[in-house]
């Protein structure tokens, strides 16, 4: 498992298909693997902001300027779904 730091930088795969299939839930498929994806509410929005390179406190911080929570339970919540997409491998770290 990988220990993300304030400053790991994350962006998504860029060679996954993805589309979306309603205004809050996106697919993406990994045509090396196989395997399809599907991302919903604030996990489709995290995906979104992985666009581009983005470290984990900035991402956290634009999540917070969305969301009325708090700061401690954004950045476990985050953290816990980059690891999810990292073990998956959806994700670029550096």
């Amino acid at each position: 498992m990988t220990n993300f730091s304030s400053d790991t930088t994350v962006q998504r795969r860029e060679d996954l298909l993805a589309n979306d299939l309603s205004s809050s839930e996106i697919v993406m498929l990994d045509v090396a693997e196989g395997t399809y994806y599907g991302l919903k509410d604030v996990g489709k929005l995290i995906w979104s902001h992985l666009e581009s390179p983005i470290n984990v406190d900035e991402l956290c911080d634009r999540l917070m300027d969305e969301f009325d929570v708090d700061p401690d339970v954004c950045r476990r919540e985050t953290v816990a779904f980059l690891e999810s997409l990292d073990e998956r491998g959806l994700v670029i770290l550096s």
